[in-house]
């Protein structure tokens, strides 16, 4: 009788006790009915929060991408204006004038059937502004790498100049300035010094050019017609001395008295014997002329060396021959500035010059002379008498 009861008490769907409950359906026990689980943490008190929208998440973010767009679109428009402002700045600064107006001529406009020429501007201006920055870049490093420079050459001059009485402990004791002074001084006498000389001569041999076959122009005698090129006639070193007879002279002097004078410049005996090539023919051709002469110069640059040659001076006056003796020089001092400005740069080698009446260089050489030199030599001699 309760079983009955209990079948007929019971809500339809829910399973009879005994009858196995249908697939995809959850039994549930009618005797024993489940209680939710309460839960340790505390019911919040007041209204609960009842959720948005689910519409509200794609709102903002739809909201997020206009803005983005805008703030990009904003920034594109001020990079274009600023764009066209440095091009309207440099077209006006380029713009040529009108003579006598001094108005502006505006730039040529080009239009839709004229093709722009190649490297220009196009309308949009990336590629000339680009180059301009560019440009005005690379020019303001420029600029200031060479006023760094300057600055730093100036300060160095400044510090060599100060006498050490005056200097600072700072200025004594720097150590990176004195490193750059002493590698200077370093550069200064081993490569551009007496050991350069030597080792062009190694390197390149005794004759490095054959001298021309045409003579240089004065500087206020130009002979256009007779000669293909000519060029700028540098003056001879004016250096002073005594001669071996006795008279006091200088190189500037000497050669007014005639229209050509080879000068022969040596500062050893290694030059010496290179120069004795041109002497000797110059000599006997040119012995008796009374508009043609010679000057020999013996120069002793070297101060360790001076002391030896001084010493040698009276072995040396004895060697020289008599037709000599009124026409050789000897010098002690460096001359290697003004020899250097004449193109005489090398003092290892022996060097000739034909010089005029107003001491400029018009022909020079340089070693042991070739054939050709000799015949130069000569033609042009008699040449400059007839100028």
């Amino acid at each position: 009788m309760i079983r009955l009861a209990l079948r007929r008490a019971a809500p339809a769907g829910m399973p009879r006790a005994g009858v196995a409950a249908p697939a995809g359906t959850r039994a549930v026990s009618v005797l024993r009915p489940t209680r939710p689980a309460l839960s340790s943490a505390p019911t919040p008190s007041g209204p609960t929060p009842t959720p948005g929208p689910a519409t509200e998440p794609a709102a903002d973010f739809e909201q997020l991408k206009e803005r983005i767009k805008k703030q990009a679109s904003e920034q594109q428009q001020q990079q274009q204006q600023q764009q066209q402002q440095q091009q309207q700045q440099q077209q006006s600064a380029d713009a040529p004038t009108k003579p006598g107006t001094g108005a502006t001529v505006p730039p040529p406009v080009i239009g839709a059937g004229t093709a722009s020429p190649q490297g220009a501007a196009q309308p949009g201006g990336k590629r000339g502004s680009f180059l301009d920055r560019m440009d005005e870049r690379l020019a303001t490093q420029r600029r200031e790498t060479q006023e760094a420079e300057s600055a730093r050459k100036q300060a160095e001059s400044e510090r060599r100049s100060k006498p050490l009485f005056k200097r600072t402990a700072r200025e004594l004791f720097d150590e990176e300035a004195n490193k750059r002074e002493r590698d200077e001084l370093l550069k200064k006498a081993f490569v551009d010094g007496y050991f350069k000389d030597f080792k062009e001569v190694a390197t390149k041999g005794a004759k490095l050019w054959e001298a021309p076959d045409k003579i240089r122009a004065g500087n206020a005698t130009r002979i256009w017609w007779l000669f293909n090129k000519l060029t700028y006639s540098p003056l001879i070193p004016n250096i002073k001395g005594k001669l071996v007879s006795g008279d006091e002279t200088d190189v500037h002097s000497y050669a007014k008295k005639h229209k050509a004078t080879l000068v022969a410049l040596f500062f050893n005996a290694f030059g010496e014997r290179q120069t004795e090539t041109f002497i000797a023919p110059f000599l006997a051709e040119f012995k008796d002329h009374p508009q043609i002469d010679l000057l020999i110069l013996n120069v002793e640059e070297k101060a360790q060396r001076v002391p030896v040659l001084w010493l040698a001076s009276p072995y040396v006056r004895w060697r020289v021959p008599a037709e000599r003796k009124s026409r050789y020089m000897i010098h002690y001092g460096s001359i290697k500035n003004e020899r250097s400005a004449a193109g005489m740069q090398n003092s290892v080698l022996g060097w000739v010059n034909l010089v005029d009446s107003t001491g400029r260089i018009r022909w020079q050489a340089h070693g042991e002379a070739t054939t050709n030199e000799l015949a130069t030599m000569s033609s042009l001699a008699k040449l400059m008498t007839r100028l």
